[in-house]
């Protein structure tokens, strides 16, 4: 199962798989790019993994993700709502902010999962590297 196998057969509520933006597709499709990372890793070595995700970029990202989160709800607040009330926001009818405002959350979500995951692997496994 792939971030766009999920992403096909997706619901349109909070805590689905909403969004196409770089295969990132909330928290299932977080689990799904973050898995697929460690199992690169697992298959081709941590320094081969390192080069293509470094400990800056993981944790760059990991902030990231919950900013964008705690963002799009501070949004709503200044628009008059309350916080991650999508409705809202200033982006056209109630309807389309409504959406909008639940894909940049799962887009969020699925930016933390995936690299939280990340990087509690690198960690682990850089602990047990040293430790033998």
């Amino acid at each position: 199962m792939s971030p766009v196998h999920v992403s096909l057969y997706r619901v349109h509520s909070p805590g689905s798989c909403i969004t196409w933006l770089l295969g990132l597709f909330g928290f299932q499709g977080g689990v799904i790019l973050g898995a697929s990372i460690i199992l690169y890793v697992i298959a081709f070595g941590m320094d081969e993994g390192r080069k293509r995700i470094s400990q800056k970029v993981s944790d760059i990202l990991v902030s990231t993700g919950a900013l964008v989160y705690a963002g799009i709800g501070i949004l709503c607040i200044l628009a008059g709502g309350a916080y991650l009330e999508y409705a809202e926001l200033p982006l056209g009818s109630h309807h389309l902010a409504s959406h909008l405002g639940m894909y940049g959350i799962e887009i969020g979500v699925g930016i933390t999962v995936a690299f939280v995951m990340i990087t509690i692997f690198f960690e682990t496994a850089k602990k047990e590297r040293t430790d033998s």
